[in-house]
């Protein structure tokens, strides 16, 4: 995994010093961004659940074509 990728995945944690606000912010940045990656992945699965659901229905056509 690149560097990149590992340091957009971690997950800022304020220090005792900031504020309730400073956190409030940090955790809906960091939620904002949890949501914009599911939807990413909800996407993929369903790009996914398409190809599978064609390549099924190829299938069950070719058998049952005959030989």
């Amino acid at each position: 995994m690149a560097s990149g990728a590992r340091d957009r995945r971690r997950i800022h944690v304020p220090d005792q010093h900031s504020g309730p606000a400073a956190a409030s912010v940090s955790l809906a940045a960091e939620a904002a961004l949890l949501e914009a990656r599911l939807r990413l992945l909800q996407e993929a699965i369903d790009t996914v659940d398409a190809r599978i659901e064609a390549m099924s229905d190829a299938l069950r056509a070719k058998r049952s074509m005959p030989c």
